[in-house]
């Protein structure tokens, strides 16, 4: 017994002097806005799971950068900017991301007061093109002064699903005031059951001409929309059907 105790031991105080790995990093929600407050950065490496807990965001802007193949998951998690003091708002931002990059949320709320982009895919500028994105939301209440959800929108073959949500955009600063919904070449998007507010336009599309999209768009609500709603693949099939009101494909 005292030998297996031992070991034991050994092992602990080993394992206690390697780095962490940020691959299997688990924070809450607190972690993640402290992150962000501290220097208005948040880098991702490997996989970041945001877990549970309240976060205040107080910086202007907090950019999030993925790594490619980095993940961003945000479940049962409440971001908000209730002690923001900027005159035009504090944003949440994720727009430099790598390839096959993926952000999920889960059954969560991100509001935020300035400008909400969660794009994953898009603009790393690195040297692999910024292909396979991936975005989903599940569940969840999303807001900002604007919002997008994307992916690949710099590059190809990227993907965003989103469900059972409600996305606001509250115009609040008088920025772009739109929901937006997109892919880029030979993207995808599924966008069904949800719940969408915007004193602006929403647009639900993917592809481009030559690279055509794949949109279907079920079951959504569009009703407080004030501006213009738009669904459309861009010559790739598109499927818009059981929405209120009815919004037929463009």
């Amino acid at each position: 017994m005292r030998k297996t105790i031992a070991l034991v031991t050994m092992v602990v105080l080993i394992v206690g002097m390697l780095p962490l790995v940020a691959s299997a990093a688990t924070i809450d929600a607190a972690a993640f806005a402290a992150d962000c407050n501290a220097d208005g950065e948040v880098s991702v490496t490997g996989t970041l799971k945001v877990i549970g807990g309240e976060g205040d965001i107080t910086v202007p802007n907090c950019f999030v950068t993925i790594a490619d193949g980095g993940k961003l998951i945000f479940t049962n998690t409440y971001l908000h900017t209730n002690s923001c003091s900027q005159p035009v708002g504090c944003s949440l931002i994720v727009g430099n991301s790598g390839a096959d990059s993926a952000i999920k949320v889960i059954r969560s709320t991100i509001d935020v007061s300035g400008t909400l982009q969660l794009s994953a895919g898009c603009c790393s500028g690195g040297e692999v093109p910024d292909t396979n994105g991936f975005i989903r939301v599940v569940r969840s209440y999303v807001s900002g002064s604007s919002v997008e959800l994307s992916a690949s929108v710099a590059s190809e073959d990227g993907r965003v699903l989103v469900r059972r949500s409600t996305i606001v955009a509250t115009g609040e600063f008088g920025f772009t005031d739109d929901v937006q919904i997109s892919t880029f070449n030979n993207g995808v998007v599924r966008f069904n059951d949800n719940t969408v507010v915007s004193p602006g336009d929403a647009t639900v599309t993917s592809g481009v001409t030559g690279f055509p999209g794949d949109t279907k768009a079920k079951r959504n609500d569009f009703t407080e929309v004030t501006g213009n709603v738009t669904i459309t693949a861009n010559g790739g099939p598109c499927v818009s059907v059981h929405n209120t009101p009815v919004v037929a494909c463009s």
